[in-house]
């Protein structure tokens, strides 16, 4: 069943959060899996990352795949962050998207995206260096009848 995103009722449904493990460093964070039988509307992905010296620009972005392995929807940072800097970064339905607050944490636009059972989500890291050190990624979504 396919959702009407501009005239569902959201107020109906309750926000849910799922987290990942603390990823090593050098390393992206873990696949968020949507659950066998369960559909999500997925809101918003925040993680924040403690980079490294290294000289590079490190750009974040989420990617929904199927279970195939099939990108469904990829969405890039329009700003990088450089080296030696602590940012925190969220990814959703943000209408001044790219905005930045002291350098210290990043909002990029994201559209909500429906997901089946099955799907996979994850928030990866374009140029990541050995010692970039990220931190938990959240997701927040709904759940909606499969």
């Amino acid at each position: 069943m396919s959702v009407d995103m501009k005239s569902f009722n959201w107020d109906l449904l309750p926000m849910m959060v799922t987290a990942t493990a603390n990823p090593a460093a050098g390393a992206d964070a873990a696949t968020i899996v949507v659950p066998a039988g369960k559909r999500w509307v997925v809101l918003s992905f925040s993680q924040s990352m403690v980079t490294a010296v290294a000289v590079a620009n490190r750009y974040p972005y989420v990617q929904h795949r199927t279970a195939g392995g099939a990108i469904l929807g990829q969405y890039m940072a329009a700003t990088p962050q450089t080296a030696s800097l602590t940012v925190g970064w969220s990814f959703g339905n943000n209408p001044a998207g790219g905005i930045v607050a002291n350098n210290a944490f990043k909002c990029e636009s994201m559209p909500e995206f429906e997901c089946a059972a099955g799907d996979l989500l994850n928030f990866y890291w374009l140029n990541l260096q050995a010692a970039d050190d990220g931190g938990i990624v959240y997701c927040v979504y709904k759940e909606v009848s499969a």
